[in-house]
């Protein structure tokens, strides 16, 4: 399968590569695809307009296989792509797309610059380059979903409108390029680049600081945790140290820790807490033997019986 890409930005510099007026869509960049098909074998009979399939192929007598089907023109089928973004202050508004998005700067007073500036300079930075055509310009046809089911000039099924399938691939690739772009810029990936230069103003070096980038595989260490864990273990060494007592024996740090100091206030605590848990289980035991008949009455009375009345009326 072949696929030829032509991009155009209406209104470029170039007059050359300025578009017919049937090939722009105002502000909006355009990306038509060219994709041929021809002579590859497909298992039913296809009327997709970019991938087609409605000759039967011809085999030597012999031929045993299944019917297969395949696009006999060389002539390419077209797939057409125009990409647009709106971008909205709130949901009433103000916006601004392709065409207006710079005029989202209008109000900058100076060198002070807005969160909601910075947060726009940064978007327009991750929308550069994330259209259809930057999602397959370089891949050529090994970025159509088509292509990976073509083994030795077959293709496996194809969708019934495979040229819907490719446009949502396309769509799905420019959300992913925006992603990395703002990973690009945050993470300054193009300063290793040979005739690198920095163009960004000096007010909006804050938009690396916009972005958190979740990793994979890695966690950030815990400061609290590990002091702690230290200070278990230096607790732990402490306690199995062995003393010597006035009997001349030796005994551990622990043993003696318990011994003279937490086995009167612990015996005690415990004792506190004994009687606490008594309390409030004899009020409890209080509470049933009084509250108990009368609230089962109240129960009986008002839910009870008349759902067993309206059990048996039915």
């Amino acid at each position: 399968m072949q696929s030829r890409i032509h991009c155009s930005e209406p209104g470029a510099a170039d007059a050359a590569f300025v578009p017919l007026p049937q090939f722009r869509a105002g502000p909006f960049p355009i990306t038509i695809s060219f994709i041929s098909s021809h002579t590859i074998l497909y298992p039913e009979f296809r009327d997709d307009p970019v991938f087609p399939a409605r000759q039967k192929a011809r085999f030597p007598p012999e031929y045993r296989g299944p019917t297969l089907y395949y696009n006999n023109s060389t002539r390419a089928g077209v797939l057409g792509c125009v990409d647009q973004f709106r971008i909205c202050r709130t949901a009433r508004g103000p916006c601004w797309d392709n065409g207006n998005i710079t005029s989202i700067f209008d109000d900058q007073v100076g060198n002070t610059v807005t969160e909601e500036q910075n947060v726009g300079i940064l978007l327009l930075l991750s929308l550069d380059y994330s259209t259809s055509c930057g999602s397959i310009q370089f891949r050529g046809a090994e970025a159509l979903d088509a292509q990976s089911k073509v083994a030795h000039m077959q293709s496996l099924p194809l969708a019934e409108k495979q040229w819907q399938v490719e446009a949502e691939k396309m769509f799905q690739t420019t959300l992913a390029r925006i992603q990395l772009n703002v990973f690009n810029v945050v993470r300054g990936i193009a300063s290793s680049f040979d005739g690198y230069e920095d163009t960004l103003p000096a007010e909006y070096r804050r938009i690396c600081d916009l972005a958190k980038i979740p990793t994979v595989g890695w966690r950030n260490i815990n400061f609290v945790g590990v002091i702690g864990v230290v200070i278990i273990v230096l607790c732990f060494w402490g306690l199995s140290w062995k003393l010597k007592t006035g009997s001349g024996g030796k005994t551990l740090v622990a043993v003696l820790l318990w011994e003279n100091v937490l086995k009167k206030p612990c015996i005690g605590i415990s004792k506190a807490v004994i009687k606490v848990l008594g309390w409030i289980v004899s009020g409890l035991k209080l509470g049933v033997d009084k509250l108990g008949p009368p609230l089962w009455t109240g129960l009986k009375f008002f839910i009870f019986d008349p759902l067993r009345w309206v059990l048996l009326s039915l």
